[in-house]
């Protein structure tokens, strides 16, 4: 996906509008729930720290959220830290299965980690009622 697809597919995922998120070149998203100063620089020192995902970490460590079918959009998957998520293209991804998607997740959420390269901040203020969609099923 180019960049510019890349952040159209999260604006249709997002389901908070009111929380700014950061997104990453390959993929990896950080949700702020919290004010902070610098997004950037914040959404990068969480990456640096809690991107990394090593070998043998548990799958159990990770959720698979598929995105409602009929759109054809995909995966998230979440890890251990809050509002970091990684999405998976299903044109990215031959193989299907859980295994399959967690693994290119876990790939592209290293390559982000690695390079750190911010292509999206999308600011929204902080609001006490957030305009919600409908959640996408966990599996």
């Amino acid at each position: 996906m180019t960049p510019v697809e890349l952040i159209e597919r999260w604006r249709q995922i997002v389901i908070i509008k009111s929380e700014p998120w950061v997104l990453f070149a390959h993929g990896t998203c950080l949700f702020v729930p919290e004010p902070v100063g610098d997004l950037q620089a914040h959404a990068i020192e969480v990456l640096r720290e809690h991107g990394p995902v090593p070998a043998g970490t548990p799958a159990r460590a990770f959720g698979i959220i598929e995105l409602p079918p009929q759109h054809g959009l995909g995966w998230t998957v979440t890890g251990l830290y809050p509002g970091l998520y990684s999405y998976v293209n299903p044109d990215g991804v031959a193989d299907k299965s859980h295994a399959a998607v967690l693994a290119h997740a876990q790939g592209a959420r290293n390559q982000d980690s690695a390079q750190l390269q911010v292509i999206h901040i999308e600011r929204h203020a902080h609001r006490a009622c957030p305009a919600r969609r409908s959640r996408p099923k966990h599996s």
